[in-house]
């Protein structure tokens, strides 16, 4: 009878083993099966994840070559109304100044070259020789090239210094001919005979007498000092034609041509001015400049 008590307790702690064995390896189970279904999931919103990633930079990448095209079509657009309008300027430009037209040239690969005005000997040569030296080195030009843009700008008298020197004459040779025959570097006398008499027309107002008294004294003193630019003011001084306000001139004692030309200007716009007329037994202020300008006319 005890035999088969012990024999009951024994089935019955073998069988509790088994349902915990078999309890234990369910649980382990459930747990790889959760990580395998978690694991699938996470891979399976990853791969969603990365395809809606892709989506969206496909369609930013789209978005941008859209603006891009767009932004581009829109500066072509500017570029050619700008352009337009620039041809159309410089046509009335050139229409209304024929040779203005010529200082500029566009050429088919989008570069600019400049091309020189042309050159008859009724100008100052030494003017005309800097503006040319200008383009020449704007354009980058060799000798060879300066020689023959110089030879196609003479026209008139000029021209005719290609036939005394013959059509391949070096570019040196050709300037040195045209200085010779248009310079002033070999003529700086008769310059200064005609600076020493050279005088205010009838006609002709400050402004202008004091620009041709300049450009003679420039070629009469090549290298000019302080004292030749004394002796040009006193000239030009001298040579005004008023004889009131040559006289006012020459007592403020300008000290250079651009002092001369300020206080001459000053002065005969003072004299222009008519003089004030007041009422006798009225209070007036008198301010007098020192050229005594201002002047109070009292009845």
């Amino acid at each position: 009878m005890a035999s088969n008590d012990d024999d009951a307790r024994s089935g019955g702690s073998q069988e509790e083993r088994y349902s915990t064995v078999e309890s234990a390896l369910t649980m382990d189970q459930v747990m790889n099966l959760w990580e395998e279904e978690r694991s699938r999931s996470f891979g399976e919103f990853r791969l969603l994840l990365q395809q809606q990633l892709n989506a969206v930079q496909g369609q930013m990448e789209s978005f941008c070559h859209s603006i891009s095209q767009t932004i581009q079509r829109q500066t072509d657009r500017i570029v050619e109304e700008l352009q337009s309008m620039r041809m159309q300027s410089e046509g009335d430009q050139g229409r209304a100044d024929p040779r203005r037209n010529e200082h500029l040239r566009s050429t088919n690969s989008g570069t600019t070259t400049f091309k020189p005005s042309k050159f008859d000997g009724t100008e100052d040569w030494e003017s005309y020789f800097i503006q040319f030296s200008a383009v020449a080195n704007k354009n980058c030009w060799d000798d060879d090239t300066r020689a023959v843009a110089l030879g196609a700008a003479l026209n008139g008298a000029a021209r005719d210094v290609l036939a005394d020197i013959g059509p391949s004459a070096p570019y040196r040779t050709l300037v040195e001919a045209l200085e010779v025959r248009f310079g002033h570097k070999r003529q700086e006398q008769r310059f200064m005979t005609l600076l020493m008499a050279r005088t205010q027309l009838a006609k002709e107002d400050l402004a202008t007498y004091h620009q041709a008294v300049k450009t003679l004294a420039r070629k009469a003193l090549p290298g000019s000092s302080a004292s030749s630019e004394c002796m040009v003011v006193h000239l030009f001084v001298k040579g005004i034609r008023d004889s009131s306000l040559r006289e006012k001139v020459a007592i403020a004692g300008p000290k250079s041509m651009t002092e001369a030309a300020e206080v001459a200007l000053r002065l005969e716009a003072a004299l222009l001015t008519p003089p004030v007329t007041v009422r006798s037994g009225e209070i007036v202020d008198e301010q007098f400049t020192d050229d005594r300008a201002n002047r109070i006319k009292i009845n």
